[in-house]
């Protein structure tokens, strides 16, 4: 959905900080009952005692201490609508002021934003100042529901954890998403754009990924990561290749460099002694070269994707937020001897990007998760 100044209008950001101070109200009141709970069960002590007893505390404990974890959650997602709230605030009368700016000039701002003036650089210069503020709040926006999202996240995990006796309370909590810090993913977020859209097309060691819901005024572009959307979307995200479809590519055929000695892809070794004299004159019978019919061939596979960029790539007809990324690769090397055996299999081994793109010079197989 693309915003429209009628839509700005009428939107009302501060309601975020309204919730979010209700939200903490009410969380504070929830903190309270669960001391309640627990001290209601620890003064029946005095006319309870035995396995029943302790167990029942137990019980009440586990419950309270998985509580306060639920009500730190809460804290946090009301703390960051109170950011986003404030934030869009600011953002919403930023912009607001900057159409205000240019319709004191005589400039007619539409409801798709563009300014109108019968002096061309007038209103030039105004629809610059108002898409730049339009661009900064759709920014503020996206970042604020991701933000949003990722915290409500949180509170619904710590929400279902209450009341499952099957899980100990005090155990680590499982990693959520595919960050460099949470474990293994099988698969990258978001909507690839088909290979034969132009951001895939332009990096074969990469893609783009769209971001759901996120759609942004065309012409957003963040090269280097640097705006505050980088804080949600900017993390390396960890591949597993054993699960991810297309992560290992396949292998390839024989890459030893033919020998210079016999031009053909064996492997040539001086023979000891070859070309050397003996002490009567006469020249040594050693081979100047051995040639040994082995093979090797390689296997890259992806272990990561490292996003470099953010845009908005038009999807749907409508221009939506992407996140561009790089992979990151590992090769196996493995050698064959006679009939094309398999004798040996090396390690995985990290591969730069200079390493890919020579090995795919080679002809060695590139995956792609598209």
């Amino acid at each position: 959905m693309t915003l429209t100044k009628s839509m700005l209008y009428a939107s009302n950001p501060h309601a975020l900080v309204d919730a979010g101070n209700k939200l903490r109200d009410g969380d504070e009141s929830f903190g309270s009952e669960l001391d309640v709970m627990v001290n209601q069960v620890r003064s029946s002590g005095s006319s309870w005692s035995g396995a029943a007893y302790d167990a029942a505390y137990d019980c009440v404990s586990a419950e309270r201490d998985a509580g306060s974890k639920l009500t730190d959650e809460v804290v946090d997602l009301a703390d960051t609508m109170l950011d986003a709230g404030n934030e869009l605030v600011a953002w919403r009368d930023a912009l607001i002021g900057k159409v205000g700016g240019a319709e004191s000039v005589g400039c007619a701002v539409r409801d798709d934003w563009v300014v109108e003036h019968e002096d061309s650089t007038v209103a030039e210069a105004h629809q610059s100042v108002i898409n730049e503020g339009y661009r900064s709040y759709c920014a503020a926006a996206a970042t604020a529901a991701a933000r949003i999202s990722a915290a409500a996240d949180e509170v619904r995990a710590c929400g279902n954890r209450i009341g499952d006796r099957g899980t100990d309370s005090g155990a680590a909590e499982q990693p959520v998403g595919g960050s460099s810090d949470a474990g293994p993913t099988d698969l990258l977020p978001g909507t690839p754009v088909p290979l034969d859209g132009a951001p895939a097309a332009l990096n074969p060691f990469g893609t783009t990924r769209i971001v759901p819901g996120q759609t942004f005024p065309a012409g957003f572009s963040d090269p280097n990561m640097t705006s505050p959307l980088a804080d949600q979307f900017g993390k390396k995200i960890i591949i597993d290749p054993e699960k991810t479809p297309g992560a290992i590519g396949g292998y390839s055929g024989n890459i030893v460099t033919p020998n210079p000695l016999t031009n053909t892809p064996s492997i040539g070794v001086p023979g000891a002694g070859a070309g050397l004299v003996t002490p009567n004159g006469y020249s040594t019978r050693v081979p100047k070269s051995l040639n040994i019919d082995a093979e090797m061939g390689a296997t890259l596979r992806i272990v990561a994707a490292e996003p470099y960029a953010m845009s908005t790539v038009e999807y749907g007809g409508l221009p939506e937020l992407a996140v561009h990324y790089r992979y990151e690769y590992q090769v196996l090397y493995n050698y064959s001897f006679v009939g094309n055996a398999i004798i040996a299999d090396g390690e995985w081994e990290d591969a730069s990007l200079e390493d890919v793109q020579k090995l795919a010079q080679m002809g060695v197989p590139v995956p792609r998760l598209d």
